[in-house]
């Protein structure tokens, strides 16, 4: 289940049952500025305050056209998407040396146990 949660597609073709397309028809809007707030906290609390349903929530085309999203200055998106996109490359960098760190203690006690 991935409600509420922003995809960027790059590919034609039809949408399944139970997702929204959206398009951007502004140009005080950047796409990238657009996905990283929809999958904010802040938006996603007024997607679940808005959905329907009881244990699958559900959203419509109606519901997400009434979210109420910041829209600063063009260069503001960029600089956000900017910041963004650094520190989530510092993250995937941070988890991949968690991980060979991981694997080496394992190793390591592996070794002092003699496996």
């Amino acid at each position: 289940m991935s409600f509420g949660r922003p995809y960027i597609l790059k590919t034609s073709g039809a949408i399944h049952d139970g997702w929204l397309l959206i398009r951007i028809k502004c140009e005080s809007l950047l796409q990238d500025f657009l996905f990283y707030i929809l999958g904010s906290s802040n938006i996603q609390a007024q997607f679940k305050q808005a959905a329907t349903g009881g244990v699958v929530l559900n959203l419509n085309s109606e519901l997400v056209r009434h979210v109420k999203i910041p829209l600063p200055q063009v260069s503001e998106q960029e600089r956000i998407i900017l910041n963004l996109e650094q520190e989530s490359e510092m993250i995937s960098s941070n988890n991949k040396l968690i991980s060979l760190y991981d694997k080496k203690i394992k190793e390591r006690i592996a070794k002092v146990w003699g496996e």
